[in-house]
């Protein structure tokens, strides 16, 4: 805890240097004697207190303001065995056979990382994450000359990228209409198919790890090389959104969601896991618009036709 001027410090103070040698001292709430816990008054004022905060003490948001624990994370890890299941899905690099499809995925970013992902398939039911390209602030054309200076490059097969890379907001040079930054891969010799990624898509991936693809943990069918240090990350990583409010809470209104922070890898591997046709456990839901809710309509419309027909 420390000591000021010799004598140690009153309960709820604490202080201490930072790595840059700055000085700092904390004040918890339970230095105020009418919020210490251990005393009836404190406790009946942190009672009261917890009902506002959404998963009480163990929630972040109780954690970050009023425990001063800045590093602790939102929401339930969506892989809570993680630790466990790691040992298992990360396995030691080796010489991938020339006759193995590659497959990649594809997410974009410019603050946040861009990641590309591409998997070796041994199998249907056997395939590798055999590397890892995922670097902020760089331009399509340097992640073009990244992508295409990997040795597996000229075996990939097909790629699968965010749909958001086709809007067109991209002002290029040369150019007199905007482009899309799937335009802009084309430019650079990179073709990719459109992913999935509508509301519920997320949790429909994870059903598919949970349900097919990690569903025994001795034998998964889909693994990690070891060296893909941030995918590994993303999943030790990967929360759960967490209840909005005391309400949700109550009535355990479970948000069916993933934090949208840090999880381009993430990202990646489900456009192009998701396209692979698995039969995944858990159903999509998609939104009324959406280019993945008129294929639907469309599929719908013409299995009444053939059935009118026979």
């Amino acid at each position: 805890m420390g000591k000021y001027d010799g004598q140690p410090l009153p309960r709820g103070i604490h202080k201490y240097t930072t790595a840059d040698r700055v000085r700092v001292m904390d004040l918890h709430y339970s230095a105020d004697p009418v919020k210490d816990p251990e005393n009836e008054a404190g406790f009946r004022w942190y009672q009261s207190q917890l009902s506002g905060y959404p998963g009480g003490a163990a929630g972040a948001k109780w954690r970050q303001e009023m425990e001063i624990d800045f590093e602790v994370l939102s929401g339930d890890k969506v892989f809570p065995d993680w630790m466990e299941l790691e040992s298992e899905i990360a396995c030691d690099p080796f010489n991938v056979p020339e006759e193995w499809a590659v497959y990649a995925g594809y997410d974009y970013g410019t603050a946040c990382n861009a990641s590309f992902i591409p998997i070796a398939f041994a199998a249907d039911d056997e395939m590798y994450q055999i590397d890892e390209i995922s670097e902020p602030g760089l331009s399509v054309p340097e992640q073009a000359r990244l992508i295409k200076a990997k040795p597996y490059w000229h075996r990939v097969r097909g790629i699968v990228g965010d749909p958001s890379i086709w809007r067109r907001n991209q002002s290029s040079v040369g150019e007199e209409r905007l482009l899309s930054v799937g335009e802009m891969f084309e430019n650079e010799g990179i073709y990719m198919d459109r992913g999935r990624n509508e509301p519920g898509v997320d949790m429909a991936f994870v059903a598919l790890l949970q349900g097919y693809l990690w569903d025994r943990k001795l034998d998964p069918k889909f693994k990690i090389f070891s060296h893909c240090a941030k995918t590994l990350r993303c999943f030790r990583n990967l929360r759960k959104k967490q209840h909005s409010t005391a309400y949700a809470i109550a009535n355990q209104d479970n948000p069916e969601g993933v934090v949208q922070k840090n999880i381009d890898e993430f990202d990646a591997l489900k456009y192009i896991l998701l396209s692979r046709g698995f039969e995944a456990p858990e159903a999509v839901e998609c939104m009324p618009g959406t280019w993945g809710w008129w294929a639907d309509q469309i599929e719908k419309k013409s299995r009444r036709e053939r059935q009118y027909l026979r």
